[in-house]
Order: structure tokens, then sequence, then C-alpha cells
């Protein structure tokens, strides 16, 4: 299993909050239940005391819970396997399997589920002004055609009547 850095003074000050998480190796913040650490004492290259945790094994609501964490933190990249797989610390063949055990979804069709549930919250959001071109960019797309596509298929409404709706709910 691969092993990513985490400061331990910044583990700590997280592990004290309510829902605490722990900054991954890809800049995503994953939570610390998840985690085990491993080889305290480390110095990292800012000067600071780090540690190195890793997955055991983790079981698969772990993993899918740690890659919709990324993906949701770095909306905007275009994410594959590999680099999933490396971040969350499992092979990427563990990592098919976990978001298909848990999912039912291959993994490229479950990203792209969290990024639709994204939108879809923007979307209800009275306070969303964004152009359909902007949310297709700040959800790492390049065709806002087939983000259209892929919201209506999931919830059965355009991207527009779901403002609509969520703006006329607040007057």
């Amino acid at each position: 299993m691969s092993s990513m850095r985490v400061n331990l003074d910044e583990r700590r000050a997280m592990a004290a909050a309510p829902t605490p998480f722990v900054q991954g190796a890809a800049g995503a913040s994953m939570p610390s239940t998840y985690l085990h650490l491993i080889s305290p004492g480390h110095m990292s290259s800012s000067g600071g005391v780090s540690a190195y945790w890793r997955f055991d094994k983790p079981d698969h609501d772990a993993l899918v819970a740690c890659v919709r964490t990324l993906v949701v933190e770095k909306i905007d990249r275009k994410f594959g396997a590999a680099e999933l797989a490396e971040a969350v610390g499992a092979s990427e063949s563990s990592l098919r399997r976990a978001i298909l055990a848990e999912t039912g979804l291959q993994l490229a069709s479950f990203v792209m589920s969290v990024k639709l549930d994204r939108v879809h919250d923007w979307l209800s959001s009275d306070r969303e002004v964004r152009s359909l071109a902007r949310i297709t960019a700040a959800v790492g797309l390049k065709s806002s055609n087939a983000l259209s596509r892929a919201y209506r298929r999931r919830f059965g409404e355009s991207m527009s009547e779901t403002r609509c709706r969520a703006v006329n709910a607040s007057d």
C-alpha cells in the first residue's frame, strides 16, 4: 500500500474537530477514521514533523467515502483510476471493485455521479448564478451538451428547470 504524508500538528487539530479529516497526497481531505498513522517523527520539507498514513485493508465504504471526498474537493479535475487509487492508497483493481460493490457503478460513472450531485446542489441553491458553460468548466468537463444530457438522465429534468425551481421556491 502506498503511504502519504500529513503534518502531525494539523492531524491533531483535525482529529479534535467533530469530523476529523486528514490532508492526503492529492490535496484532498480524507476522514481520519479510515486512516492509520505510522512512522511518526519524520521531518517534512517545511521543517515540521510529519507522519505517514496508509489504509490497512480498507473496507469498501471507506474507499468510496474517500474517493467521493477527493472528487468533491478537486471537482474541476479529470481523474484517472491510477491517480484516484494512489490518492486513497489502494490498487486500481481494489478501488474499482470497491466502487462497484458499494454503488453498482463503474469508477468513471461514480466520479461523474459525484460531479452531477454537486451540480445539482449548486443549481438547487437560489444563489447560483454561473452560466452552464462555467458550471461545466467548474466540474472539469469540456462539453456542456454532455453535462446537460447526463444531468437530465440522472435527475429527470434539465439544469434550467432545477435552477428555476430553486429560484421560485425562494420567492
